[in-house]
Parts: C-alpha cells; sequence; structure tokens
C-alpha cells in the first residue's frame, strides 16, 4: 500500500477539468493523485482506487449461516415484509 507522501500529485485548476478530463484518467490510472483547486485553493482531490479493493472477495454470509444455523426454514424474509405492508398499500 502506498502512504500518503508516496504518491505522486499535482493541482489543476477546476476550469481546466472537461479539456483534460481523458489525461487525467490516464494519469490516475498510472497512481497520480490530482487536486483539484478553485480560486488557488485545493477543493477536491481525483485518487486512484486502491489496488486491495479490487482484488477482496465478499464473505459468503448466505454459506455462513448455513453452516451455523442450517437450511433455512419457513418462508423468505421478503414474504414477511410483503405481509406487513400489505395494510398500508
Amino acid at each position: 500500500m502506498q502512504t500518503e507522501s508516496a504518491i505522486k500529485s499535482r493541482t489543476i485548476p477546476a476550469h481546466e477539468i472537461p479539456e483534460q478530463f481523458e489525461n487525467l484518467l490516464v494519469e490516475i490510472g498510472n497512481g497520480m493523485e490530482i487536486r483539484i483547486s478553485r480560486d488557488g485553493e485545493v477543493v477536491a482531490r481525483m485518487v486512484p482506487e486502491p489496488a486491495y479493493a479490487k482484488k477482496t472477495p465478499l464473505p459468503d454470509f448466505y454459506g455462513r449461516a448455513k453452516a451455523i444455523f442450517g437450511e433455512p426454514s419457513g418462508k423468505p424474509p421478503s414474504e414477511y415484509l410483503e405481509e406487513s405492508r400489505e395494510d398500508r398499500f
């Protein structure tokens, strides 16, 4: 993981973003942080997505629940929800 000091960055005025958007996306994809300024003050940042965010799979919550509690019995929760809402509609 990169530390904040290791990330390359540059500042660009907000009014230049539409003209340079495609180039900015390439730079961000290459690991550069883009700081957006308005009237000389940085107001936002565009940063690359952390590499680990794309590689981390979500846990199998349903599989875990089945392993702990066994097969579900009764109606699915969505049916209980529909029944509780019938009187409102």
